[in-house]
Order: C-alpha cells, then structure tokens, then sequence
C-alpha cells in the first residue's frame, strides 16, 4: 500500500498473504477481508480500519505495528486474529 491510494476501501477480497504499507498511508477501510497479516513497516498510519476480517496468521503477529513511525486511529472491530497484534510506540 502507498499513500497513493489513501481514501481507499476494500470489501470482501482475500489477501493471499500478507499486506504492507510502502509509505505513510491514510484513510484506508478493509472490511470482510482476509489476510494473512498486515505490516505497517516503518511507516506512519492514520484512521485505517478493519471490520469484520479475518486475520490468518498463526504463531505470529496479525497486524504489526512499527517502532519508528506513529500510528493513529487504528479501528479492529469484530475481527477474527489467528495470531496476535504486536505494537509499538503507538496509540
């Protein structure tokens, strides 16, 4: 993902694997999705949501956050997570 396609929502599509933002990304909305996992990288995220997905990962992090960049306003909700969400420095 890049900050290219911030305001962009996704409905009902299977991520092979996993999804990673390449850039600061903004206003992205995936809703009855499936990824593997999901890595924010070493970039800044601000109001992505996630509703109603599943997250496949198992033993590992679902959805990882990065240490080195803020990510705001992250929204999980009703969300199936294999794995487990490993965060950073962030809210």
């Amino acid at each position: 993902l890049t900050s290219s396609g911030n305001g962009s929502r996704f409905y009902g599509i299977y991520f092979n694997n996993w999804m990673a933002a390449r850039t600061a990304i903004a206003n992205y909305t995936f809703e009855d999705c499936a990824f593997g996992r999901f890595y924010f990288m070493t970039h800044a995220g601000t109001n992505i949501t996630f509703k109603n997905c599943l997250f496949t990962e198992n033993n590992g992090p679902s959805i990882l956050f990065p240490t080195t960049a803020s990510v705001t306003g992250v929204n999980v909700l009703n969300c199936i997570i294999n794995g487990y969400i490993e965060g950073g420095t962030n809210s």
